[in-house]
């Protein structure tokens, strides 16, 4: 079955078995809001470790750049915090590298 980037106009795209995406958007965690513009992969699911489907966040070009707090959902109800179904966990950033080599405290 075809799938959404299949059509021709996105032939600019393709490299070999890959699509390749500018991406511009927003990360935003309780304490912090990340504009990112940068270039998305999008690979065959057969090729991915464990199939796993979603984003995968580079290693190198991103978790090594932030310091973070991961404060999971059922810390965060015992602390008597209303938590959504759809939450999972909280995340602060601490810290972080900027595009200019230097470390932002937020």
């Amino acid at each position: 079955n075809p799938g959404p980037l299949d059509d021709d106009i996105h032939q600019t795209y393709r490299q070999e078995d890959r699509v390749s995406l500018q991406v511009s958007g927003t990360f935003k965690v309780p304490n912090f809001t990340l504009n990112i513009n940068t270039i998305f992969e999008v690979t065959p699911l057969d090729q991915i470790p464990n199939r796993r489907s979603g984003i995968i966040l580079g290693q190198t070009g991103f978790i090594d750049q932030i310091l973070y707090e991961s404060i999971p959902r059922v810390i965060l109800e015992k602390r008597g915090e209303i938590v959504e179904d759809s939450e999972w966990e909280a995340i602060n950033i601490k810290a972080y590298i900027n595009e200019n080599d230097e470390m932002v405290e937020p």
